[in-house]
């Protein structure tokens, strides 16, 4: 699947119409590819992702909370944002890489809210709280399946020695009949 690749083409002339246009144009590329790009709620925000930048000479630029300056070009008189746009695309910005790691943990707590919901609330509470001292929800040995005894595992594990201890006791006493 490609990210959409439509050019926004900018015909105003005014500072405050271009800023809102460019602004208008971000959100809806956001909403257009917030799946392909894994994140659930994407949506750039000004200030907080991202800075507009006007230069006295009439050239505007964007800059990543990554660092990247994205310069926007005029064609044909018409300020382009398929830059913009190129920079989300690559793999190499830092701030969308941060936002994918977030939207992944938020992915990974609704998951484990889902099970904890369905186990018993001592198991359930065990499970959020090795995950917060476990935020990437990997890995985690201190599970309450793994660690801590439920009535079932304690039952199974009642059955299992009980069941043992009989088939020494049979074990041995066909052997003590056959002597």
């Amino acid at each position: 699947t490609k990210l959409s690749r439509t050019t926004q083409e900018i015909a105003i002339e005014e500072p405050d119409d271009i800023k809102a246009f460019i602004l208008r144009s971000i959100k809806r590329w956001c909403g257009d590819n917030k799946a392909i790009l894994k994140l659930r709620d994407f949506q750039l925000q000004e200030t907080e992702h991202f800075t507009l930048n006007f230069t006295d000479d009439g050239k505007i630029f964007i800059t990543c909370k990554c660092g990247e300056k994205i310069n926007l070009y005029k064609f044909r008189g018409k300020f382009q944002l398929s830059n913009f746009y190129r920079h989300y695309k690559a793999s190499s910005c830092s701030m969308l890489e941060n936002l994918q790691k977030e939207e992944q943990e938020k992915q990974n707590y609704r998951m484990l809210s889902a099970i904890a919901a369905t186990l018993p609330p001592s198991d359930s509470r065990a499970l959020l709280l090795s995950s917060a001292q476990n935020p990437n929800g990997l890995d985690m040995p201190n599970s309450p399946s793994t660690s801590l005894p439920t009535e079932l595992s304690i039952n199974t594990t009642s059955k299992r020695r009980a069941d043992a201890e009989n088939s020494n006791n049979i074990v041995s006493t066909s052997k003590k009949q056959k002597k």
